[in-house]
Parts: C-alpha cells; structure tokens; sequence
C-alpha cells in the first residue's frame, strides 16, 4: 500500500442504530474501489469487517474493524462499528480517533434510539457528520420522513447535496446538486438528469445555495460558525451510489489537520 500524507487520509467512523447498513456499506466502498474481487454478505458469513466466528454465527458487528479504502489519492480508513447499544463501548472508542462520521438511517425505519446516542457522543466529540439514508430499495421506503425523522433528533440543519433518483422498486441511483447529474446504478458513470425531476432538482438546489451562502464565515476565531454536512442516500445491497459517495467523503469531510485547526479556531 502506498504512503499518503496527512491533507490525503480520512478517518470515518461509520454509526447507526442496529441493521441500518453499515457493515454492508463498507463492504461496498471495499468492492467498488478494487480492495476486494467480489460483494460479501452477512448471510454468507463473507464480509470483511464481520470476521470473528461469534460475529459470523450471530450475523452482527461485536466490535469495531478498520477498513482501508483508496480512492482516487485518498486513503479512507472506515472505522465500521456495532449498532447494538450493548456494545456502545467500541462506537465511543471509534469516534475518539475518528476525524468525522457517517451517520446511517434506514429509509423505513428512519432515526432510532441508536442513532440519538450515536449523534450525542458524536456532539460530544465535536466532529463532523454526515448522513446515509439506506436502503432505498426496500418496500415503503421514503427519503423525505427519514430525513425529517433524523432532523428532529439533531439541532444542525441537514442539507441534502443529492435526492434520490426514485424509490423502492424504482429507485435507480441519485440526482447530485453540485454536479447537477443523475448517477445510476454504482454511480461511476453520469447522465443528464431526467425531465421529470427538473423542477425537484431546481428547487433543492436553490435551497443548498442559500443554506450554504449562510454557512459561509471568514476564518476567524470570533465569527466561526459550525457547519452541518450533507445528507445522503443510497442502496448499498446493490452498490447504488458508491462512487459519489466515496467522492463526498474524500472532498467534503475533513482530515486530521483541518480537524485540528477547526477545534484551534472554535472558541472556548
């Protein structure tokens, strides 16, 4: 594995309430970016990250598992963590040396107990986040409740920077409103997007720009403002959004020098 500098690695610490994906998410950044030759299942007892045989026979992460993703010239370090609140311990252990985490929701189930404690040690670790609503192929899946559902669990407004391209049994990729392309499939490829969403599109767009015209403060210790990151979606069983996301990540969150130069700039 090649050396990368600092301003190049991103320690990610991946949380959610039990069942909301995570484990699968990772191992589909491992597949989509060449780390692995084929998509492992919990199932199967094939993940990478669940690889200890208590793990495997109860099909749930018991403790955290570092997973390198390259990328592009960036190195992530995916920190997958357990969802069950018994094993709270190793999400705590996994944020203190994270540099920023991606919070998973499930697109039915929408924000749960797990994912209210994931959020308040995330606080207390004043990191970074983003969010991952999953699962959007599944039968009664909906972007906009679990979006609402994880906004009125958190007081930093949530900002999406892409929109689901369909839903459950029609869900085909997502829309990006920075790119303002449609994303099918794994996401490696991009098109235009499709007149039936124009309007969508235009609207959340507009709204990214003004919540992000707002954000925007000059570098000083007494007019620093936080900034909430993005929320996302995805369909990790079938590798839907993976390039995006892997993108987002390398570009929207930060390294462990800007960590620590936002924490020097905060004021106390």
């Amino acid at each position: 594995m090649k050396e990368y500098t600092t301003e190049s690695i991103r320690n990610i610490a991946l949380v959610s309430h039990s069942s909301a994906g995570k484990t699968m998410l990772a191992e589909a950044f491992l597949h989509f970016s060449g780390a692995t030759t084929r998509l492992g299942k919990i199932e199967d007892g094939t993940t990478v990250s669940d690889f200890e045989e208590e793990e495997i026979r109860r099909r749930i992460s018991l403790s955290t598992s570092v997973l390198p993703v390259e990328y592009k010239g960036c190195k992530l370090n995916v920190l997958d963590t357990p969802g069950y609140t018994d094993f709270i311990g190793e999400v705590i252990s996994a944020l203190r040396v994270a540099d920023s985490a991606a919070v998973l929701v499930d697109s039915v189930a929408g924000a749960e107990v797990g994912t209210e404690v994931a959020l308040s040690y995330i606080d207390t670790f004043k990191l970074p986040w983003l969010v991952v609503i999953n699962k959007m192929n599944r039968d009664n899946a909906n972007f906009r409740k679990a979006l609402e559902s994880i906004q009125e669990i958190s007081d930093k407004r949530l900002i999406p920077v892409q929109l689901p391209w369909g839903e459950k049994a029609d869900f085909k990729g997502v829309i990006d409103l920075l790119t303002l392309k449609a994303y099918p499939g794994v996401g490696d490829t991009a098109q235009d997007i499709p007149a039936e969403y124009q309007d969508e599109v235009e609207n959340a767009r507009m709204q990214l720009i003004e919540e992000a015209d707002e954000v925007r403060m000059p570098c000083s210790k007494n007019t620093w403002k936080e900034k909430s990151y993005p929320p996302k979606r995805s369909c990790v069983g079938s590798r839907k959004w993976c390039s995006p996301a892997t993108g987002y990540q390398c570009s929207l969150l930060p390294d462990r020098l800007r960590l620590v130069l936002h924490h020097c700039w905060m004021p106390s």
